[in-house]
C-alpha cells in the first residue's frame, strides 16, 4: 500500500544538498525550472516507501553531484579546455538493441564509456590509475541494493550495475532536463512539459560533465548512449559537430510493449499498484513525438549522412561483432 504523500519541497532539497557537499554554488540557474517542474509533478503522487526512498535520493544525488562537478570545474579552470573529439552516439526507438550494442562499443578499449558509478558520484574526477578500483564502485553497488529495490522482474527487463554504462540521460539529469525521471515514475504532467522546452543547457551540461570525468582519465573516443537524443539531434550536432551516430531500428509495435514493460514495472514499485492498460498509450505518444522529430531532421540534413550508421535490430542479435564491424568500415574506423 502507498505509504508516503511526496511532499518535497525545493528550497530544502537545495539546502539538504549544500549541507551534505560542503558547498553551495549549483552554478548557472537553468536547472531550476526543471527541478521546480519536477517537484510539483512528484508531489501529485501517493508512493510506496521504496518509491520515497529512491525519488529522495535520486533528487538529493543529482543536485549533490552537480554542487560537486561544478565547484571542481571553478578550481581547476583548465578541465574547460579538454576536447570531446568525435564522440560516438548510439540512439534509436527504446528497446530496440542500443543498450546491447552501447555494452558492445563499452568493450573497445578505445572507448571511454561513462559507468554508472562514476555519473552518481563524478567527484573527484575518477583517476585513470585507480579506476576500475575506485572505492565508488562499491558505495554505489551498496546504494543500488539499499535504496533502488532492484528485483529479478525489473533486471530481467534491463540490466543496472555499478560497472554498466549508464546513459546520456542520467547526465541530463542533473540539469533537470531528463527523460530518466519518467522512466522512474508515472510524472506525464513533468514528461510533457520536457519535450516542449529548448534544451540548450541540457546539452551544455552534458559537455561540462564529460570534460569533469575525462580530465583525468582520457581514452581517444567517447561512446555515449540514449534513446532521447532522436527529438534533439539539432543541439547534440551543435554541442559535438562531428559526432557519430549510430540508429539502431526495430518495429516502432514491439519497442513501445517493451518500454510499456518496463516503465510499469517501476512504476509499480513506486507507487504500489499502476494500472497497466494507461502504461501502453502514454508510452506510444511519447516515442511518437521522439520519432516524429528525429524523422523530420534527418529529412531536413542529408548532408549529415555520412555521420549517420543505421543498423537493423534483427541484424546485431543475429551476428553482434559482424554489426560492430560494419559500423566501424562505415566512418572508416579500424576493429583491434
Amino acid at each position: 500500500m502507498p505509504a508516503h504523500h511526496a511532499d518535497f519541497r525545493v528550497d530544502d532539497l537545495l539546502q539538504m544538498a549544500s549541507q551534505a557537499a560542503g558547498l553551495h554554488d549549483f552554478g548557472p540557474d537553468s536547472f531550476r525550472p526543471g527541478l521546480d517542474r519536477l517537484v510539483a509533478a512528484i508531489n501529485e503522487l501517493e508512493l510506496t516507501e521504496l518509491g520515497f526512498m529512491r525519488t529522495r535520493s535520486s533528487l538529493l544525488g543529482n543536485l549533490i553531484a552537480r554542487l560537486g562537478v561544478w565547484h571542481h570545474r571553478g578550481q581547476h579552470p583548465q578541465v574547460a579546455e579538454e576536447r570531446i573529439r568525435s564522440p560516438f552516439f548510439v540512439l534509436g526507438l527504446p528497446r530496440s538493441g542500443t543498450t546491447l550494442l552501447f555494452g558492445l562499443l563499452s568493450a573497445d578499449p578505445d572507448h571511454r564509456v561513462p559507468m554508472l558509478w562514476e555519473t552518481s558520484l563524478p567527484c573527484p574526477p575518477p583517476e585513470a590509475a585507480t579506476y576500475e578500483t575506485d572505492p565508488r564502485i562499491d558505495t554505489v553497488t551498496r546504494a543500488l541494493q539499499e535504496v533502488d529495490g532492484l528485483n529479478p522482474k525489473v533486471l530481467a527487463v534491463h540490466p543496472i550495475g555499478a560497472r554498466l554504462p549508464q546513459e546520456c540521460i542520467g547526465i541530463l539529469s542533473m540539469e533537470f532536463l531528463s527523460y530518466i525521471y519518467y522512466c522512474g515514475l508515472p510524472i506525464r504532467p513533468y514528461n510533457d512539459w520536457l519535450d516542449a522546452q529548448d534544451q540548450t543547457s541540457a546539452y551544455r551540461w552534458h559537455r561540462i560533465f564529460l570534460q569533469h570525468l575525462q580530465s583525468r582519465h582520457r581514452k581517444p573516443r567517447w561512446a555515449l548512449k540514449s534513446p532521447s537524443h532522436m527529438g534533439h539531434l539539432d543541439l547534440l550536432f551543435d554541442t559535438y559537430p562531428d559526432a557519430m551516430i549510430i540508429n539502431t531500428h526495430r518495429s516502432a509495435v514491439e519497442s513501445v510493449a517493451s518500454l510499456a514493460s518496463l516503465h510499469w514495472h517501476l512504476w509499480e514499485q513506486s507507487l504500489g499498484h499502476y494500472e497497466k492498460s494507461a502504461v501502453g498509450p502514454q508510452t506510444a505518444d511519447m516515442l511518437e513525438r521522439w520519432l516524429q522529430r528525429y524523422v523530420a531532421w534527418r529529412e531536413a540534413h542529408p548532408e549529415k549522412g555520412g555521420q549517420i550508421a543505421d543498423l537493423a535490430y534483427e541484424d546485431l542479435l543475429i551476428d553482434p561483432i559482424a554489426a560492430v564491424k560494419a559500423i566501424y568500415r562505415r566512418f572508416g574506423l579500424t576493429v583491434s
